[in-house]
């Protein structure tokens, strides 16, 4: 009973990278110089494929050894110095980051980012390329080109900024 209750929690290594095909990803762990599969759980709303050499917590359901789940994390690609209440999602494959910060969201990708929706609302001031950038005029803004004024009377559907 004693190895039981001993054996509900442990810490473990993920030496392969399973299987996604299920409800729950299934990787094969290391600890105490046993292996096995172990189901991945999360946090509803979130989910992760993590890479070999994770370490994860593993919980034995019901204290049975062969019925196993874990929760991993790859300590070294996660932000530091985060404040209190701040939190992050991260993927350390691509670089890319979400961090959750006192001051706002902060996004950094190594990739486009793409945004699927039938329409995209941004209430604030845009900064495209970075601040210091060059204004932007609109349809029926009011212009002076060579000293010469004028109206915007028409523009791209498809505006680029660098």
């Amino acid at each position: 009973m004693i190895n039981k209750i001993k054996n509900l929690i442990k810490r473990a290594i993920i030496t392969n990278t399973g299987n996604d095909d299920g409800n729950f990803p299934v990787s094969q762990i290391q600890y105490f110089g046993k292996s096995g599969d172990a189901e991945m759980i999360w946090p509803y709303g979130f989910g992760a494929l993590p890479p070999n050499g994770a370490v994860c917590l593993v919980f034995s359901v019901n204290g049975d050894e062969s019925n196993r789940v874990a929760i991993a994390t790859l300590p070294e690609s996660r932000p530091k110095n985060l404040k209190p209440g701040e939190c992050y999602m991260s993927n350390l494959t691509t670089g890319d980051i979400i961090i959750m910060r006192e001051e706002g969201i902060e996004i950094t990708s190594t990739k486009p980012i793409t945004i699927n929706a039938p329409s995209v609302i941004v209430n604030g001031n845009v900064q495209l390329g970075g601040s210091g950038g060059a204004p932007i005029a609109r349809v029926g803004d009011s212009v002076l080109v060579g000293g010469t004024p004028g109206t915007i009377t028409s523009g791209s559907l498809n505006q680029t900024a660098t």
